[in-house]
């Protein structure tokens, strides 16, 4: 059809018959005849010394032209034969051309011998009739065979390319033939041009229908939410959709029809075999280069790392692989849909590295006060195998959403008919044979406090022609609530713009949701966990200052007792922050104006220094605990070295605490007082001072630089690098 071969058209001629009226011409007159192909080969004859199908032969003979068409042949003898004895076995020869093209020959021969003893015996005045008798018999046999070769002729001509004038719908013109048999040839003719015809009909109409079924199958994939693309058994690609080119940068038309693993160029940069190649056979090089194969009833789920995705930038996705099938179960070619899992990845390892400081924090914290509470250790263990159990059941979550399937939908607006794939009665407890999808059935099995959200998002999204997604609870078989996810799209609209069709797909994503909650339940306990940790701490902390405010009251030695102060003021400048970690809902950063101006009126408490001003003139700023620890630290020792020698003999003056950026994403934590100064031969890294020496050790704990500026007293500038929360 439209110029594709269709087959043969074959039809019988009826040759008996012709045989039956060329036997009846040349009974009784002992005469022959032969009919040839336009090739020379025999179709009918009477000689027995000729085969039919093979070429004609004559034999040694002498041909001897007696008129137009008529010879006589004289067979070959022996020298010194008498001519009457040649004569006798020689013929007359009548040699016709059959239709106009002159392809089949009638080949009449009559022996001399009769014709010669009745010359004999009527020489006088027969000799004429006898003549007229023999060419009437010529014109007669002519007329018959050309009455019937006509027939034969105009069929030939009609039936030349006969399949293509079927094809094309040619109307024919049938002849008519007044012989019984050139008409019973016609009419076999014309019946098996109208069975072919109607075969034709009915073909076209198989091929329309499986076109228009194979597009539907094809839009529907490519509105698919996930890269999808689909090969046939060679491994051509066939359908690559919209989310694919929107991946790969690729676009369909670049894509469709390539094979030899062209496929996989957009995702490695090369041709080279993948998920795809193992549906057929296991190969173990190729599934090491993926992080990890599942096989589940003849499908493929595969993980791996595409360097080649989002322009170079490469990505993790989450492979699917299935065989396709044609009604009769045999294999046509394969399905591929990918999932990007770059964002999940990343949060495990966000996930894995937060579990790692905390636990870096938490032993640090433990170190420090293991002397003092054993309980505190017990507790931090517990919150260690805690946040390892919540990491497990976040990867479990996880593994759970990537692993999701999806089933489709083909919406009839103006009818409210849906035709749903197989899996969608599945994903809602019922058998594929016994679901009856409709519009107002999936309306009104929605949730009642999902049901009037979702019918007003339907109908804003029948307005617009962008791809939309909805989320909602729906009623099952068994009567309980699946969440589903629906994406969709309007393909068509009438002359007046209105949506007659929607395709799209319809997702369980009740997994996903129960991980959602768990997520939260689960975050939630770790906030209240940390809290508590940061309470004991914080109260662990408060009873070795009260003990060393208590062993200080009872030492008589003054040198002792100010370094029972000094460790002191450390240990509150610690406890201070972890109140306000606990008071605080991000339980990780610290507002480090607050907390200095309440470590800077603690120290001042400890001194009494009327005539010395202490003041905190700085922005609100965030810092990490990890640096924030270190920087009260800091502060603590510089104030205090600042109260003990700045401003001897009750000098008065002022001390300055400020930490602000220098614009190359640095912060810049000045301690500055108006006092003495400090002596010029004092080196300051190399102090035999434990402030000192805790100062630059300190200092580069947080990976910064320390610098001394003595033209008014003594300023201590420590700039280390800033933080997103700076």
């Amino acid at each position: 059809i439209q110029g594709e071969y269709g087959g043969y058209v074959a039809g019988i001629l009826n040759l008996d018959q012709i045989q039956d009226t060329l036997d009846l011409s040349v009974e009784g007159a002992s005469s022959f005849y032969t009919l040839l192909d336009k090739n020379g080969n025999i179709i009918m004859t009477n000689r027995t010394d000729q085969k039919v199908m093979t070429p004609f032969r004559r034999g040694p003979v002498t041909i001897k032209h007696l008129d137009k068409g008529i010879s006589q042949w004289i067979p070959m003898a022996l020298p010194n034969t008498p001519k009457s004895e040649l004569w006798n076995k020689s013929y007359y020869v009548v040699e016709n051309s059959i239709g106009n093209l002159a392809e089949w020959q009638l080949i009449l021969e009559q022996p001399v011998l009769p014709f010669q003893k009745t010359l004999y015996k009527r020489y006088t005045g027969k000799l004429a009739l006898l003549f007229l008798i023999f060419f009437v018999s010529l014109v007669l046999a002519e007329f018959l065979s050309r009455r019937l070769i006509a027939t034969i002729e105009t069929l030939r001509q009609l039936t030349s390319d006969f399949p293509r004038k079927l094809a094309s719908d040619t109307q024919i013109d049938w002849p008519t033939s007044s012989i019984r048999e050139g008409a019973e040839l016609i009419e076999n003719f014309r019946e098996t041009a109208g069975s072919l015809t109607a075969q034709f009909v009915e073909n076209r109409q198989i091929i329309a229908e499986m076109r228009e079924s194979r597009q539907q199958l094809l839009d529907i994939i490519d509105f698919f939410p996930d890269p999808t693309f689909v090969v046939d058994n060679e491994k051509r690609v066939i359908a690559w959709n919209r989310a694919m080119e929107k991946m790969s940068g690729v676009s369909k038309a670049e894509m469709l029809g390539q094979g030899d693993h062209a496929y996989s160029i957009p995702f490695y940069g090369d041709r080279r075999q993948n998920l795809l190649d193992l549906l057929d056979e296991s190969n173990a090089d190729l599934e090491s280069k993926y992080t990890e194969v599942l096989r589940e009833n003849g499908i493929l789920y595969g993980e791996a790392f595409c360097p080649a995705l989002y322009s170079g930038k490469g990505a993790y996705v989450w492979a699917t692989v299935a065989p396709l099938f044609d009604i009769k179960g045999v294999r046509v070619g394969a399905i591929e849909s990918i999932r990007d899992t770059t964002e999940r990845r990343q949060a495990q390892e966000l996930l894995k590295q937060a579990n790692a400081e905390l636990e870096q924090r938490v032993r640090a914290r433990t170190a420090e006060l293991s002397v003092t509470n054993t309980d505190l250790t017990a507790e931090i263990i517990q919150h260690k195998l805690t946040m390892k159990a919540l990491q497990l059941e976040k990867e479990r979550l996880l593994l759970a959403l990537a692993a999701s399937q999806q089933s489709w939908f083909d919406l009839d607006i103006p009818t409210g008919a849906v035709q749903v794939s197989p899996e969608y009665p599945k994903m809602i407890g019922y058998y594929p044979a016994e679901f009856q999808a409709s519009l107002q059935g999936w309306i009104a099995a929605i949730h009642p406090e999902d049901r009037d959200g979702i019918r007003q998002a339907f109908q804003e999204f029948l307005a617009t022609e962008e791809t939309k997604s909805m989320e909602y609870r729906r009623q099952t078989k068994t009567g309980d609530w699946v969440w589903i996810r629906s994406t969709g799209k309007v393909i068509e609209f009438d002359v007046d713009g209105r949506p007659l069709r929607v395709i799209g797909t319809h997702a369980d994503i009740s997994g996903r949701k129960r991980a959602e909650e768990q997520l939260r339940r689960a975050l939630k306990e770790k906030d209240v966990l940390l809290k508590e940790v940061y309470h004991r701490v914080k109260n662990n902390m408060q009873v070795i200052y009260s003990l060393l405010n208590l062993q200080a009251k009872g030492i008589a030695d003054k040198g002792v007792r100010v370094l029972f102060e000094e460790s002191r003021n450390r240990v509150r400048s610690m406890a201070i922050i972890h109140e306000q970690l606990y008071r605080s809902d991000d339980l990780a950063h610290i507002d480090f104006k607050e907390y200095l101006q309440t470590l800077v009126a603690g120290i001042a408490d400890t001194y009494k220094r009327h005539g010395v001003v202490l003041s905190v003139e700085m922005e609100k700023i965030s810092l990490d605990i990890t640096i924030g620890i270190p920087c009260g630290l800091i502060v603590n020792e510089l104030i205090s070295n600042s109260f003990k020698y700045a401003f001897p003999d009750g000098k008065r003056g002022t001390i300055k605490v400020w930490i602000q950026q220098d614009g190359q994403g640095n912060n810049v934590l000045t301690v500055q007082d108006n006092g003495i100064g400090l002596p010029v031969e004092l080196d300051f890294r190399n102090s035999p001072s434990l402030g000192l020496q805790l100062v630059n050790m300190l200092t580069q704990q947080i990976q910064g630089q320390i610098e001394l500026v003595s033209d008014e007293g003594a300023c201590f500038r420590i700039t280390f690098p800033g933080t997103e929360h700076s």
